[in-house]
């Protein structure tokens, strides 16, 4: 059977099986306009672990793996795998000047966005910061141009680290986070992946940072009406966009999970006197007070087993840690300030203080990204949740809200209560992730995703993960549970 025939197949079994439904298009009014005012007024403005030898080595030999993977199933040539150390190199010198020439990651050109991918993590501990003025400048996006509920796929949007137009794929994406954040290569993809599935085209594996645009097609050309647009980020509520947002308002309560509320913001803001620096811990409080004002404000407030602990407490941590500034003389635990925090969210002191932009988030100058030597790994990632669950057991909490304000109800599992088993240690939550992945998706079966799920596997080989199928209540798969019982997972149509 040929790579079409499969790759048809596999999407139609994709959504035959309704994992996700994209939800009706409004309008592209909304998001057409929405940076239109502000293009005219550019200005320019002032401006957690180190991981052991033993880790940095196998992220780089999941690194070499995944990388030969891709490269031979997308190419057909084999990837990387039988080349010299000189030769390897030499090609991703190419590949890096080719995508900075511009060519597009056509079947052809995937070659060179993987290069990029693997050439970008020249940024490293105490060595250089991101070039923000000459190689990545910025710019303000167009009308056109989309940005979402993610301020650090807008501020690489509006670098030209990914596409100004917001409209990015995998392996750009993937290389721009592992670039300019510092995250490992299954860190990276497994975060892209959580976006571009419920957000892009499957079939292209591209996404909108912001709404819907139609740069993002319909899988395979709609088939007909078989399949909707993709909406984006924007729309990806209770997958890739949760409740009880760092600085987002609900979508169920606002209708609008994409703009910055300043009110969130200053609360943020404001947790810390002005001249001390933010940490990990600040950063936990205002999480687990989201989660309060959540129940509280929000009948449809829905806290699932994955987006609970991936999506909403991953988004604070990642604030926390990838916002923060590892210059040398920060050290390896780097510096979050308060001014790093205006640049990364689009908030200036022009024309007044505090002014906030839509869409203008950036890079600070003099920005110190996590470097190869201590890059932030999946398992890291975990590691992290826990100890933030550990400061505020209140983030443990999965369920939702019964369709009134504080009505928290939680998700019950057979003959584990409350206490869902699967959130025991970050190895063991880490795993039930790749499997959930491998339950809810059981369209991936082409070489590419086998390729990357492979890839994250390998890092848990030593671990018995655990089945998704035995989570249920009263013999319903808890997923599907979820999505009867708590009125903001039925809201959303899926309660991950």
């Amino acid at each position: 059977m040929s790579l079409v025939i499969q790759s048809l197949v596999s999407v139609v079994l994709f959504f035959c099986c309704t994992v996700f439904a994209f939800p009706d298009l409004e309008s592209f009014a909304l998001h057409e306009h929405r940076h239109g005012s502000l293009h005219e007024k550019l200005h320019s403005h002032p401006l957690v672990k180190r991981k052991d030898e033993e880790e940095r080595k196998l992220v780089t030999r999941q690194l070499d793996g995944l990388m030969s993977g891709l490269l031979g199933q997308l190419t057909n040539t084999g990837g990387t795998q039988g080349m010299t150390t000189h030769q390897r190199r030499r090609a991703r010198r190419r590949c890096w000047q080719c995508h900075q020439d511009g060519q597009g990651a056509g079947a052809g050109g995937i070659e060179t966005i993987i290069g990029s991918a693997i050439n970008i993590l020249g940024f490293g501990y105490g060595d250089v910061p991101v070039d923000v003025w000459n190689k990545y400048p910025f710019y303000p996006p167009g009308p056109s141009d989309q940005r979402g509920p993610c301020p650090g796929l807008n501020a690489m949007a509006n670098h030209g680290i990914i596409s100004r137009t917001g409209v990015t794929n995998l392996v750009e994406a993937t290389a721009a986070l592992m670039g300019v954040f510092g995250l490992t290569i299954e860190h990276a993809l497994l975060v892209v992946l959580f976006g571009l599935i419920p957000a892009g085209d499957l079939t292209t594996m591209t996404f909108s940072i912001g709404g819907p645009t139609p740069q993002v097609h319909a899988p395979l050309g709609g088939a007909g009406g078989l399949f909707g647009l993709p909406q984006g980020l924007d729309y990806s509520h209770n997958a890739a966009e949760v409740d009880g947002s760092l600085t987002r308002d609900g979508l169920d309560v606002t209708g609008n999970a994409w703009t910055l509320s300043m009110p969130r913001f200053m609360e943020y803001y404001n947790s810390v006197p002005e001249g001390y620096p933010i940490t990990q811990k600040d950063v936990a409080r205002i999480c687990a007070l989201r989660f309060h004002q959540c129940v509280a404000t929000n009948p449809w407030c829905y806290i699932g087993p994955l987006t609970g602990f991936v999506f909403r407490t991953g988004a604070f941590l990642f604030s926390a840690t990838l916002m923060a500034n590892y210059s040398s003389e920060n050290g390896p635990e780097g510096v979050l300030t308060h001014e790093t925090l205006k640049s990364f969210y689009g908030i200036s002191d022009w024309p007044q203080p505090f002014t906030y932009n839509e869409g203008w988030e950036r890079i600070p100058p003099n920005f110190y990204p996590r470097g190869t030597t201590h890059s932030f790994s999946a398992l890291e990632f975990f590691e992290g949740v826990f100890e933030w669950v550990e400061w505020y057991p209140e983030l443990l909490n999965i369920g939702g809200n019964m369709g009134a304000v504080n009505t928290f109800t939680g998700l019950e599992v057979d003959g584990g209560g409350l206490a869902l088993p699967f959130v025991s240690d970050p190895t063991t939550y880490l795993c039930f992730v790749l499997e959930a992945l491998k339950v809810l998706f059981p369209s991936f079966t082409n070489n590419i995703f086998a390729t990357v799920f492979g890839t994250l596997s390998g890092a848990l080989s030593t671990v018995t993960c655990p089945e998704v199928g035995s989570y249920t209540h009263g013999g319903v798969p808890i997923f599907d549970y979820a999505k009867q019982t708590f009125p903001g997972a039925q809201r959303a149509g899926r309660g991950f």
